[in-house]
């Protein structure tokens, strides 16, 4: 296992396999990352930088996806199970995965926090991320 390998996990293990034109993707789950609204959590398998670091530590390129909504194989499809709440929301929870300015709110603040992360890895920064993809699945976007 080359040191990009420890460092990143197995993720970067597997996809140093992959055919060049195929770059390791990588999904960021809302709801495991905001744990509460404006409570971020980055550490252990959520440690984006980490990964992204290991993924240009092993000449990758990379795919981001930071949804909001990322698939329908996580939980929730990635969004936070507090955006159901609306003693959390303050009134009533917004329509999720539409066009409702609650929800677009809550995106926003969201993105503000993510996409800044995201952009220190890109490509023309001299990181590994070419490409970010909103959405995850059918439905959105």
């Amino acid at each position: 296992m080359t040191t990009a390998e420890k460092k990143g996990g197995a993720g970067v293990a597997v996809a140093r396999r992959l055919p060049p034109h195929h770059p390791p993707q990588t999904y960021v789950p809302w709801n495991a990352h905001e744990v509460a609204p404006g409570v971020h959590d980055w550490a252990g398998f959520a440690d984006l930088d980490r990964f992204l670091s290991a993924v240009a530590a092993a000449g990758l390129l990379a795919l981001v996806r930071p949804g909001p909504y990322i698939c329908a194989e996580w939980a929730g499809g990635g969004l936070p199970a507090w955006l159901h709440n609306p003693a959390i929301v303050g009134g009533a929870p917004p329509r999720l995965r539409s066009s409702d300015p609650a929800f677009l709110d809550r995106v926003d603040a969201w993105w503000g926090v993510l996409l800044p992360r995201v952009a220190r890895h890109a490509y023309a920064r001299g990181g590994p991320v070419i490409a970010v993809q909103v959405w995850g699945g059918e439905g959105g976007g």
